[in-house]
């Protein structure tokens, strides 16, 4: 139950979970404190290392900030992919849903 208040669970909601959901929770709020410390000594290795750096061997900036590798925007790919998104939802296309069947008719094809 302490770890569960740990965790920013409060106790009304403690008591409306279930025995997995509370695990769950708090897995989720260790795996969160776990990153969160792992953000700070990153941190604090990489100021601690630009201290002892000189000007002569100062790291470039771009090579301390490594960005994901992003995909390629490719409108058109996006744009069918939407489209046919869209088409799933409402098959007609035009924004309208299609014509209620009747049972009998969804049994003959129709």
């Amino acid at each position: 139950m302490k770890a569960a208040f740990r965790a920013g669970i409060q106790p009304a909601a403690f008591w409306a979970l279930t025995p997995n959901e509370t695990r769950i929770c708090v897995e989720a709020h260790v795996d969160a404190e776990g990153a969160a410390r792992e953000r700070d000594l990153w941190a604090a290795w990489h100021g601690a290392y630009m201290q002892r750096c000189d000007a002569k061997h100062f790291p470039r900036l771009e090579d301390l900030i490594r960005r994901p590798a992003r995909a390629p925007d490719d409108k058109a790919a996006l744009a069918e992919n939407l489209k046919a998104a869209l088409m799933r939802v409402r098959p007609t296309g035009r924004g309208d849903l299609p014509p209620a069947q009747t049972p009998q008719e969804a049994v003959d094809g129709r």
